[in-house]
């Protein structure tokens, strides 16, 4: 086992609030401790061989520290005495997940390695407990975001693991003379394996209560929907009559210039009267419900409601121009005899009629 470094006792150490460590609570529920741990370079994975090279290799930042955050591997902050310790837990640790079958799963960039089962995933990271001393005094003072403290390295590892949806329950394991590495590891990977289901489990009675409340809204919405179709049918013959009785009156007037002018010039049209006549033509047939193939009788009629499945498919009616309306404009006019004002309403023509196609 690492001893406290030198200055520091082991009271110091382990009365650092959230780093006490912890006996365990229900050991019959728990995997079995691990017996040994690798003691040589030889005995670790390859993957773990890997990390342990790598975390020797990393250069210390300016507080004597190393970062390590890379895809194929655990978040880990550390001094480089760990770098071995942090590949023993790192193997064991893989040993334990292969058992439980969970696998590794290569993190997103700068976040570390995963471990998945069931399409859900966890990350672990791997740091050194440190002791907060206060610079000026150099004693153990509590950490604050308003005074800059020194994190001074203790010898023991702090595994951890994400808990971004804040379940109850264990997540960080702190290396103790109480809690040994050997007794950590499997007990993390035990929790895992617990997170992981019931994240799974979570999911699965998640999508069945979605399913639920859709099936639910269908039945509500059916009667709805029905309600708005055998609405929208009759508002679109409404509209129907209104545009092809329009469209029509458009064509009169259209063909009515077409003989005027052809009267005047022996039954011949100049290039531009062509052009306007040919323009007129496209624009009322825009209007005409006809040329919208207008009606459908299968879904511009009623429909044998009953037959229609809750949920749908719901039949859609052909979409047509709304009726346009005559907006109502109340002018103010001048003064008329003995102080009396007078108003008079009129209806404004909707002039973006004549701009249609």
């Amino acid at each position: 086992m690492p001893k406290a470094p030198e200055g520091l006792s082991d009271e110091i150490v382990f009365k650092q609030g959230d780093y006490l460590g912890t006996e365990p609570t229900d050991a019959s529920s728990e995997l079995p401790r691990l017996t040994t741990l690798p003691q040589e370079e030889g005995e670790l994975s390859d993957l773990a061989r890997r990390f342990h090279s790598r975390l020797k290799d990393e250069k210390e930042n300016e507080s004597g520290w190393i970062e390590l955050k890379e895809i194929d591997f655990p978040i880990t902050e550390i001094t480089h005495s760990l770098a071995w310790r942090a590949a023993q837990a790192f193997h064991a640790l893989n040993v334990y997940m292969e058992k439980l079958g969970i696998e590794f799963q290569v993190g997103e960039e700068h976040g570390g390695i995963a471990y998945a089962r069931d399409g859900e995933s966890l990350s672990v990271s791997i740091s050194e407990q440190y002791i907060a001393i206060d610079p000026k005094t150099g004693e153990p003072s509590p950490s604050s975001r308003y005074q800059k403290r020194e994190k001074r390295p203790t010898g023991w590892l702090r595994l951890s693991l994400s808990n971004q949806y804040r379940e109850e329950g264990r997540s960080v394991w702190n290396e103790s003379p109480k809690q040994e590495l050997e007794w950590i590891i499997p007990n993390m990977a035990s929790r895992m394996d617990v997170v992981l289901r019931e994240r799974y489990l979570d999911r699965l009675e998640e999508a069945r209560w979605r399913e639920e409340a859709r099936r639910q809204e269908a039945i509500e919405n059916h009667p709805i929907l029905i309600e708005k179709h055998k609405k929208a049918i009759v508002s679109n013959l409404e509209k129907a009559t209104y545009w092809w009785t329009r469209s029509e009156e458009l064509r009169c007037f259209m063909e009515a210039c077409q003989r005027h002018w052809e009267s005047s010039q022996n039954g011949k049209l100049t290039k531009s009267q062509r052009e306007w006549v040919e323009w007129a033509s496209g624009a009322i047939s825009q209007l005409s419900p006809l040329g919208k193939g207008y009606p459908n009788p299968e879904t511009d009629g009623p429909i044998d409601y009953e037959a229609l499945p809750v949920g749908g498919p719901y039949p859609q009616v052909t979409e047509l121009l709304s009726i346009p309306s005559f907006e109502i404009v109340e002018e103010k006019r001048g003064y008329q005899g003995y102080g009396y004002s007078s108003s008079q309403k009129e209806y404004r023509y909707p002039f973006w009629l004549k701009h249609q196609g």
